[in-house]
């Protein structure tokens, strides 16, 4: 019973903070990327894989503020799915194929890189929205305290009908310190 609470507890609280981080709202729950006011945006309407260049570029300060390296894009599966599966007049796939790189020229790699820049899938991240950055000079995150857990069964009438009540939580905090080193691109096309 404790590897199933540990495990799965564990699982649901980091997959919550995931969301947070990226796009909490500030109140009662972190303050996610997104909510930060001086990101640059992008939009998806100009096609996927061109607002995708785009975004990092700015991150590098192409528009005049950033000058910053993307080290991650962020996107939801299906969206990423989207992208992978793009092809070109002649029925190519301007990412790769399923065995070789694009063309056929080079061999295939399963990493997820677009423009050079890892990308990092998750559902964590609204469909239809991506976001990049200097994830490792643009924001930091602070950890007053680890995953713990707490049990009791005194809590209201836990004890009379007897039930255990679980507690999961950490205590951390995002700061995101220069908010033009991040670019969200939306309006991503389905």
């Amino acid at each position: 019973m404790q590897s199933f609470i540990t495990g799965r507890l564990g699982y649901m609280v980091q997959s919550l903070e995931d969301t947070q981080l990226i796009s909490g709202s500030g109140s009662s729950q972190i303050k996610g990327v997104l909510n930060w006011s001086g990101i640059q945006t992008v939009s998806g309407a100009i096609g996927t894989i061109d607002a995708l260049c785009r975004a990092i570029e700015y991150v590098r300060g192409a528009n005049g503020v950033g000058f910053a390296t993307a080290t991650a894009l962020i996107m939801h599966p299906k969206d990423w799915l989207n992208v992978r599966l793009s092809k070109d007049a002649n029925g190519q796939y301007l990412l790769g194929g399923p065995t070789f790189g694009a063309y056929g020229v080079g061999g295939y790699s399963n990493v997820a890189m677009a423009w050079g820049v890892p990308v990092v899938t998750t559902t964590s991240i609204t469909q239809g929205n991506a976001l990049t950055g200097d994830f490792r000079m643009g924001a930091q995150i602070f950890r007053r305290k680890g995953l713990t857990l707490a049990t009791t069964n005194s809590d209201n009438d836990d004890f009379q009908k007897n039930l255990i009540t679980i507690r999961a939580e950490q205590r951390m905090t995002l700061a995101v310190y220069q908010p033009n080193r991040f670019c969200s691109i939306t309006g991503i096309p389905a």
